[in-house]
């Protein structure tokens, strides 16, 4: 009797082991986006976008940015979006609309 592995049984264990996780980064928690928005000298207008926006429009976040998003044709559509990384004091809250 005897044994062949195509692949090293240390590696199908690891591979079983880790098996789903993500290689990406995890999208920035809304306290991580404030902390931003603080650094570059916005964090008084973006959470002024921020509360204005959410009663109007469905919030999420990325991996840099707050999203919001709308229904448009049937589906949901990101209609304006608030970076407070590329943001600076001097030129205000960066946004994608």
């Amino acid at each position: 009797m005897s044994r062949v592995f195509l692949i090293e049984p240390a590696q199908v264990e690891l591979s079983s082991r880790t098996k789903g996780a993500s290689k990406r980064r995890p999208n920035l928690t809304f306290e991580e986006l404030l902390a931003l928005a603080e650094s570059n000298g916005v964090l008084p207008l973006f959470q002024h976008g921020v509360s204005e926006l959410e009663g109007l429009l469905v919030s999420g976040r990325t991996l840099s940015s707050i999203v919001f998003s709308g229904s448009i044709d049937d589906s949901r559509k990101v209609v304006f979006s608030l970076i407070p990384a590329e943001s600076s004091a001097s030129d205000g809250p960066r946004c994608h609309l």
